[in-house]
């Protein structure tokens, strides 16, 4: 009965040991790196990856060549600073207090 015991619990170990390493390595795998570049006052076509010539923009066009680009967008107030709100905090901008530009 002993060794049974002692076989039995070789194998609970050692098959607990294979689910530690599926979730160790579930834990190391990289997370996607996010960039929001957040201008004011640049057109659609002020960048170089977007065609503009009379401005270089090699550093932008690097990143914008290299990531996914995010071309569709639309705010919830008209103007800059309410927008700005919220896109920073993730609330609408009437939730915090930020109604309208100072």
């Amino acid at each position: 009965m002993k060794r049974f015991l002692i076989f039995l619990w070789a194998i609970i170990f050692t098959s607990c040991q294979g689910e530690q390493k599926k979730a160790l390595e579930a834990e190391t795998q990289e997370s996607p790196n996010v960039i929001i570049v957040l201008v004011d006052d640049l057109g659609n076509a002020d960048v170089g990856f977007n065609g503009c010539k009379d401005i270089p923009t090699p550093n932008i066009d690097k990143i914008a060549s290299e990531g996914v680009k995010f071309t569709n967008a639309y705010v919830s107030y008209a103007v800059c600073g309410p927008s700005r709100g919220g896109i920073i905090t993730g609330r609408y901008q009437d939730r915090f207090g930020f109604g309208r530009n100072p």
